[in-house]
């Protein structure tokens, strides 16, 4: 093998690292090569990389006669098979790939992807002044904040938890209280929401949503299902100045905190990441939010919004934490 390894890619599959975004810091190591029929590629110094979601995905890239998938005729030639499930929990892979196909294979799980996604996103973001978040939230700076709404919970798409969850936040009367919407069930979007039509409408960011706010009920995208999937959701109050409670799975406050990350602690009780009991858990989460304080945020909590935020855009720890942790194990594999 070369010392330097190329990421074989469908141009149509791709990788969740191919573009423009994250794709500097995966080009300090690898050669990104978009595969061409009638090519030939060495296997000893090439990798396949195919996206998790196969069987279920009417659209997924199939070659010859028999409508074989695009990656299957390097597979069995020996090649080594990298499957990017980055953007999923570690549960999807073998519900929506090849069972068969996953033996000799590398799986490709990262639970703090959208850390690293979201802040390169951000920062691109950021350079246009109707984002930027860093000029948006100069009020956040002095703990100074409007009292118009309670708290912001943004969803999207339809969970039977998330709709427990809204019912029982009305049946107790703090839905009013809430800057919300639930988009596949109540079709409510948010005020100064993204059009139906913009091409990426789960990032837009409107700065009235936070300024608006005290804090943010982020509703993750699981809840029940035992391991770890933190997404953009939990990293977005992060990023914009906002403490937060979340309806997650167990153990999502824990796992932020090892990252480096602070949580309010001084705002919640925060017990509910403890609890194993589902029902208990979501009560807990709704206690939070019914006994929050209305008060302006004290020096406490403001140097905690700040180190987040500061944290959350550290380039330097993330390059490390994405070669050791999305890098390397690549590497590893194609060696072995």
């Amino acid at each position: 093998m070369t010392s330097r390894l190329n990421l074989l890619v469908h141009p149509a599959d791709g990788m969740s690292f191919d573009n423009m975004l994250i794709k500097p810091l995966v080009e300090k190591f690898f050669n990104i090569v978009k595969y061409e029929p009638g090519v030939n590629y060495n296997k000893n110094d090439t990798v396949v990389v195919a996206k998790s979601y196969q069987l279920h995905n009417k659209q997924a890239l199939r070659i010859g006669k028999k409508g074989k998938l695009w990656y299957d005729q390097f597979r069995k030639q020996g090649f080594k098979l990298v499957v990017d499930n980055l953007w999923e929990d570690e549960n999807f892979v073998h519900v929506h790939f090849p069972k068969k196909h996953l033996k000799g294979s590398l799986i490709l799980n990262n639970d703090n992807w959208f850390w690293y996604n979201e802040a390169y996103l951000n920062m691109q973001l950021d350079q246009n002044s109707n984002y930027s978040t860093d000029t948006r939230y100069n009020k956040y700076k002095g703990g100074h904040i409007t009292t118009k709404h309670l708290a912001l919970m943004a969803i999207r798409r339809a969970k039977p938890f998330r709709t427990r969850l809204v019912d029982e936040l009305r049946k107790q009367n703090l839905l009013e209280s809430l800057l919300w919407s639930y988009l596949e069930v109540y079709h409510n979007p948010l005020p100064g929401d993204a059009h139906p039509s913009h091409r990426n409408p789960q990032r837009w960011l409107n700065p009235k949503w936070y300024n608006d706010t005290y804090f943010s009920l982020v509703v993750e995208t699981l809840f029940e299902n035992p391991g770890l999937h933190t997404t953009e959701k939990t990293f977005k109050p992060i990023a914009y100045y906002h403490p937060f409670v979340i309806a997650g799975q167990v153990g999502t406050l824990a796992h932020i905190k090892s990252l480096g990350f602070e949580t309010y602690e001084n705002l919640f009780d925060e017990s509910y990441d403890k609890e194993l009991n589902h029902t208990k858990r979501m009560s807990m989460v709704i206690d939070n939010v019914k006994s929050f304080d209305r008060i302006p945020y004290d020096r406490l909590t403001v140097e905690k919004l700040h180190h987040n935020r500061n944290h959350f855009y550290n380039t330097a720890l993330i390059q490390q934490r994405f070669k050791n942790e999305i890098v390397n194990p690549i590497l590893e594999y194609a060696a072995s």
